[in-house]
């Protein structure tokens, strides 16, 4: 598989284990964290409950690609649905609520201030 003269070059040997549901719960929160902050900063404000990190985490659980899973969930669908919020009218200054509801998640109505 690899050639002994590669094999020779390796001072250490490095196992990673799976992530756990903690793990991914943190990284989940993160993520949810990143996203709020930059929403933040074009004027729209953002938030979640706390279940809903483990919720990801639980979508993302056995998945071999661990945290870039949870990323491109929150890239593909969470931004998602927010940008359909935005570009359907919701206004500067619109607090957008993460939900999840057993099966998908979805934003609460925008409340503008």
């Amino acid at each position: 598989f690899l050639s002994p003269e590669f094999l020779g070059r390796i001072d250490e040997i490095i196992t990673f284990n799976q992530l756990g549901e903690r793990e991914l719960t943190e990284i989940a929160i993160a993520e949810l964290n990143s996203l709020k902050t930059r929403l933040k900063k074009i004027g729209y404000d953002f938030n979640f409950h706390d279940d809903i990190s483990a919720e990801i985490a639980k979508k993302c659980s056995g998945k071999t690609a661990g945290a870039r899973e949870i990323r491109r969930l929150v890239e593909q669908d969470i931004q998602n649905l927010i940008s359909d919020k935005i570009i359907n009218g919701a206004k500067k200054g619109s607090f957008m609520l993460l939900d999840f509801d057993g099966a998908d998640f979805f934003i609460k109505e925008p409340i503008t201030n």
